[in-house]
């Protein structure tokens, strides 16, 4: 008796609950926060906007002349062997990659080192303010769907949508 009681709330509150964008699940108008620790590891990250939070504005990445499909994209891989997280991206039409340590109790994130082939010519875009933010990242913020890379103090951010 007690098994079917349980089974009629599981699925009552299985067609009352929603998931958002953000990872915030919502139980007929209660807000339930996700509390999924969710991590950089075997990500992979498209950037959508620059964010200047201090004067709440943003912008689109500039992607003209030439654009490619994996323009502005970042990945995360780390491996057993040691605590560093290992970026490989794409910023306009050049590739980098660089390490960084990544530390989940406080959401902080150190870049050591970021590198790039460079091969063509910075055009009109924002590659250079793409890796200036990558690489003066000092906070994160991640959600199931979003990726937040603060710099300057917080007062601006780089907002990435998850690609896998």
């Amino acid at each position: 008796m007690l098994r079917e009681k349980m089974f009629i709330f599981c699925v009552a509150l299985f067609f009352m609950c929603s998931c958002n964008d953000e990872g915030v699940i919502v139980i007929d108008d209660y807000i339930v926060k996700d509390t999924t620790q969710y991590t950089l590891e075997q990500t992979e990250w498209k950037l959508v906007l620059f964010v200047d939070a201090e004067n709440n504005t943003s912008r689109e990445p500039i992607t003209e002349p030439y654009y490619h499909q994996d323009m502005y994209a970042i990945s995360f891989k780390s491996y057993d062997d040691n605590d560093t997280t290992y970026i490989l991206g794409i910023a306009h039409l050049n590739a980098f990659w660089g390490t960084s340590i990544v530390n989940y109790a406080n959401f902080t994130i150190k870049v050591h080192s970021l590198m790039t082939e460079g091969a063509y010519p910075n055009f009109d875009n924002d590659e250079n303010n793409y890796r200036y933010g990558i690489r003066n990242s000092t906070e994160f913020e991640i959600t199931a769907t979003q990726l937040k890379l603060f710099y300057n103090g917080r007062k601006n951010y780089l907002l990435f949508k998850r690609l896998k």
